[in-house]
Formats: C-alpha cells, sequence, structure tokens
C-alpha cells in the first residue's frame, strides 16, 4: 500500500469515521442510541466536517446543517421531540452526505494531490 493511501485511510478513520464512535458506543452500551445523541453528534460532525474541510461551499453547508441539528437536538432534550423519526432520518442523512463529501474531497487531496496527513507532516 502506498504512503498516500495510507494517509488517506488515516484521514477517514480519525476525522470522518472517529466521531461517530460514541454513538456505537451508546448502542453496544444500552442497545439503543437517543434521538438526543444523534442530533448532538450530527451537529458536531456538521461543525466538524465543516472546519476541516478547504472549500467554502462545505463548509457553509455543514454550518447551516449544524444548525438544523441543534434545534433537532434542543427538540428531543424536551423530552418526546416532534417526528423523532424524521429527526433521525434528516440528521441521518446528513451525516451520511458530510461522510461522502468529505471522504470525496479527502481523496482527492491525499491520493490525487498527494498532500500528506497529518498536515504537520508537511
Amino acid at each position: 500500500m502506498t504512503k498516500s493511501w495510507q494517509q488517506f485511510l488515516f484521514c477517514v478513520i480519525l476525522t470522518i469515521l472517529w466521531p461517530l464512535f460514541p454513538l456505537g458506543f451508546e448502542w453496544l452500551i444500552s442497545d439503543a442510541v437517543k434521538t438526543e445523541s444523534v442530533a448532538l453528534t450530527a451537529s458536531m460532525y456538521a461543525i466538524g466536517i465543516g472546519v476541516a474541510s478547504k472549500y467554502q461551499g462545505l463548509f457553509g453547508v455543514a454550518l447551516m446543517e449544524a444548525v438544523f441539528y441543534i434545534l433537532f437536538y434542543g427538540l428531543s432534550v424536551k423530552g418526546h421531540p416532534p417526528h423523532e423519526a424524521l429527526i433521525l432520518f434528516v440528521c441521518g442523512a446528513g451525516m451520511f452526505l458530510m461522510f461522502v463529501c468529505h471522504t470525496a474531497e479527502r481523496y482527492n487531496r491525499h491520493i490525487r494531490l498527494q498532500e500528506p496527513f497529518p498536515d504537520f507532516m508537511r
């Protein structure tokens, strides 16, 4: 495996998959994931991906997504959120969209442009 592929895979694991581990641990420990946990994770995930991106468009979309997820979090902590299934779907779809967009960006940066990861390796 080439160095650029190693850096790309390390980047995907560290910046794209690692932030989702708390949801996995919550599911393993309690056999369920709360709606507020998904909404909070989605908001932090969107902000993290947006800040890590070099594309202003993705940054802007990520910030707008995060605002909606924060609203969903507020609705969820009230007790019984309205349209809970819709909140879960929107958060999941948004995290998947961020995952796909940022993975494509990182592929371009680390495989095609040969940028090192992490950035301090320059």
